[in-house]
């Protein structure tokens, strides 16, 4: 102890003071190091959030690692569903002993829940959009969820019981307690007690548990030939196990393989598969939808990761910049430290104290900008962050490492220059910039400054123009002014089709309706149908074709506007009875004009019943432009429509809204009316990538903010460095635009590398994130141009600016001790 105070204490204390004294006298250049390394550090420290939060989701589990859900795997189209046909639990459990556990789940989305309510008072009825699920006891038994009242091998053992999680019991009776044993009804068809309580899920899952119902309610109301059929698959249809660590992947494949061999036809079994999905991965994956409707590929988690990265070493740049910069200026000051008997490695220490003192204070400011617009953040991202420390360790060794970090990156280099100086050609004025090499330095953490920050802008300007493009592509139909209905359902999922013509007929009479139509889906959604299709005689294919299928009424193509380009629209009828065609399928089939399809007979399902190809329309986008359009079949079923779609005139939509809502509740009297706009769902197909490119927007102006004010602090020293030289060019009769050209030349070169550096990067990670569109721009040579551009206007303006300023410089002030 004694050693410390008598002598490292008073070392400690006199590197600080003197440290602290530098910095002082420095003020410009020690603002815009902090505020620099404060704005890099604050956006590393918002991406260091997100990513932990993403990296998180799902691993609270006890045995994460081995959980596993199973996909399905057309092989002839390439496509993968999350979903997997119902007897497969039980084959699994036949034909896979080692399996600890094994667990059938359902999910389903936008239910209406109806409340026991009290005598005299109107039943209170809700709408769940996620959160609902029927699910087997072994489920609770591979995931953790905490029970607050019942316990899973009782509460979900028999049908007509149902789970809450503790803020829907608050939400639907008041408290958990009150819950307990009352009554309610999801989608008017399954009646549900109340036998247990969880705690509602953290935030970072995929399994958004609400309302969890035994799975025995769902197949005691499931006719048996479905129950073991293989041939069917719902999305909504999961199973997830827990296999042995001891199991390795190959092993899985094989045994998996064996299962769809045994269970499925010769035929079917060749282009099906079975494939393992890590629990861990299932938030990554595109491949297949989770239940949050949340996916983030690695590769987005890596590219945020990059961009924290780079924005740190942007603000690290200006650092060594300016530091190396003001290397000369300091020179004396370390002759005199050397000749008074300091060492090489006291000075070391010296100058990093410095940086570390800097980078400190940038990380206090940064924490204080971080927590400005986290709340913000959060709301954009729709994901919970927060910087309490006590609550995240993690992110205490985070900002520790950072620190630690941004100093020996900023500070080594120029602590090292400084430190080994010669005494005596500092005492003497010699050091010059380009005996410590800090032109060339400077000159390349220039260009490589400018070359992310340009990178930055071409993947923002490529993103808005992509999104851009995508918003103004004709999607093949009319998405304007529509409004969709969702039609109740009954005990056998068919839609409750009764009141459907009573309603077509009052619904047209409204004066600002165009255009009433039933169908199973819009022309564009995300829940879309899948059956084989073929056809007869010589045109048939030796493998049936997977095809998109629109239940819908002969109201549809005019609804949509969608184009008939041979043929005729089907006639009317309750039942499927002639087929019309997209312009892909026929050419699928490989006919060369649509007419030629015309009277073919199609067979659908796998079905020998024959339907009667009438007419083709022209192609249309059934889904996001993330995907191409696929062979599409439109024929008529009326218990399959699920939906009304209404072509509006936009005067008077809200008492156009009022009486739908009147005559549809006459209707469906214990059904919720609710209501979209198809322009909004087809907006929310790119609301992931709409946020994405908001978030690349903020953080490329952060890059060009930073890159421009070490650009500023260099050109101002260099202003210092030359106010006698541009005194004595003035007063042998140099104009404005030639001092202009002293600084011009010096930063023109190197911002045009950075350029032809950043060019070819950008290209690349821009054109690999173009893939996940089918339909996308074309990389022009004018957008990396324009990103260059904007770059070299906005160092020309700062540039003259400090060259205007140096200009008016009356010279003789610059000249009066010559």
């Amino acid at each position: 102890m004694q050693v410390f105070s008598k002598t490292i204490y008073p070392m400690l204390h006199n590197y600080f003071k003197t440290a602290f004294r530098s910095l002082l006298r420095n003020k410009v250049y020690t603002l815009i190091n902090i505020l620099g390394l404060a704005i890099g550090i604050a956006s590393a420290l918002l991406i260091f959030l997100v990513v932990q939060f993403e990296l998180s989701i799902d691993t609270y589990h006890q045995n994460y690692k081995e959980i596993y859900h199973l996909l399905s795997y057309d092989k002839q189209e390439g496509d993968y569903s999350p979903g997997v046909p119902l007897p497969t639990k039980n084959a699994l459990k036949l034909d896979f002993p080692e399996l600890k556990q094994v667990a059938n789940i359902s999910s389903r989305e936008e239910v209406q829940v109806d409340v026991e309510a009290k005598a005299n008072t109107q039943t209170k009825r809700f709408k769940e959009d996620e959160g609902v699920f029927y699910v087997e006891p072994e489920f609770f038994e591979i995931f953790d969820f905490t029970w607050v009242i019942g316990d899973p091998k009782n509460s979900l053992d028999a049908a007509g019981k149902v789970v809450l999680s503790e803020s829907i019991a608050r939400k639907y009776f008041g408290s958990n307690q009150k819950a307990m044993g009352k009554t309610l009804q999801l989608d008017q068809v399954d009646e549900l007690e109340v036998s247990g309580i969880i705690k509602d899920a953290p935030q970072n899952t995929d399994f958004p548990l609400a309302i969890v119902a035994s799975y025995k309610t769902l197949t005691k109301r499931t006719a048996p030939q479905y129950l073991n059929e293989w041939g069917s698959i719902s999305s909504s249809d999961h199973v997830y196990m827990r296999i042995p660590s001891t199991l390795n992947e190959s092993i899985i494949r094989k045994r998996l393989k064996d299962l769809v061999v045994k269970h499925r036809s010769a035929g079917k079994a060749e282009d099906f598969a079975f494939v393992a999905q890590k629990l861990k991965d299932i938030h990554y994956d595109d491949r297949a939808e989770n239940f949050s409707g949340s996916i983030v590929g690695r590769e987005i988690i890596m590219g945020l990761i990059m961009v924290g990265f780079f924005l740190v070493i942007v603000a690290c740049i200006n650092f060594v910049n300016l530091a190396t910069a003001q290397a000369v200026n300091r020179s004396r000051e370390v002759g005199v430290r050397k000749v008074m008997g300091s060492s090489r490695q006291h000075l070391l220490y010296q100058f990093l104290g410095e940086t570390f003192i800097l980078v400190l204070f940038s990380v206090i400011l940064a924490i204080a900008l971080a927590e400005l617009v986290i709340p913000q953040f959060s709301k954009l991202l729709d994901i919970p962050i927060s910087l309490n420390v006590f609550q995240n360790p993690v992110l205490l060794l985070f900002l520790l490492g950072i620190t630690l970090v941004v100093t020996l990156l900023a500070g080594f280099y120029p602590a090292l220059i400084m430190s080994s100086f010669n005494p005596v050609q500092a005492l003497k004025s010699k050091i010059t910039p380009k005996v410590i090499g800090g032109f060339s330095l400077r000159r390349g953490l220039v260009i490589v400054q400018f070359a992310l920050a340009q990178i930055l802008i071409i993947g923002m300007l490529v993103g808005i123009f992509q999104m851009q493009f995508i918003r103004s592509l004709p999607l093949g139909f009319d998405k304007e002014a529509i409004v969709t209905i969702p039609i109740p359902t009954d005990s056998v999922g068919f839609a409750m089709s009764e009141p459907i013509d009573q309603l077509r007929r009052e619904i047209s009479q409204f004066p600002g309706v165009l255009h009433v139509s039933f169908a199973n889906r819009t022309p564009s959604s995300n829940s879309n149908w899948a059956y084989n299709f073929n056809l007869e005689g010589k045109h048939k294919l030796d493998d049936d074709v997977d095809v998109e299928v629109k239940m819908a009424d002969t109201a549809y193509f005019s609804t949509y506007g969608l184009q008939l380009v041979a043929g005729r629209v089907y006639q009317s009828a309750d039942t499927i009875n002639e087929l019309v065609v997209n312009e892909t399928l026929v050419k699928k089939f490989g006919f060369k004009k649509p007419e030629d399809i015309i009277g073919v007979t199609g067979l659908l399902g796998g079905r020998t019943g024959k339907r009667k190809i009438v007419g083709v329309v022209k192609d249309f986008h059934t889904t996001s432009l993330h995907k191409p359009i696929t062979p599409c079949v439109i024929s008529t079923r009326k218990n399959h429509y699920y939906e009304i779609g209404l072509k509006v005139e936009s005067a008077g939509l809200k008492n156009t809204l009022k009486a739908l809502e009147s005559t549809y509740s006459a209707a469906y009297p214990k059904h919720l009316f609710e209501y979209k706009f198809l322009n909004d769902t087809i907006t929310e197909y790119y609301e992931f990538e709409g946020i994405l490119i908001t978030f690349i927007r903020v953080f490329a102006c952060i890059g060009i903010f930073i890159s421009c004010l070490g650009l500023y602090g260099l050109v101002s020293f260099m202003a210092v460095q030359r106010n006698k030289e541009v005194g004595i060019r003035k007063v042998l009769g140099a104009t404005f635009q030639d001092i202009c050209m002293i600084y011009y030349r010096e930063f023109t070169v190197l911002i045009l590398i950075a350029f032809f550096i950043a060019t070819p990067l950008a290209w690349y990670f821009m054109s690999a994130w173009l893939q996940n569109f089918a339909y996308r721009i074309p990389l022009h040579w004018w957008i990396f141009a324009l990103a260059g551009l904007g770059v070299a206007l906005l160092a020309v303006l700062i540039i003259s600016f400090k060259a205007l300023r140096s200009a008016r410089v009356n010279p003789i002030e610059a000249l009066r001790y010559e």
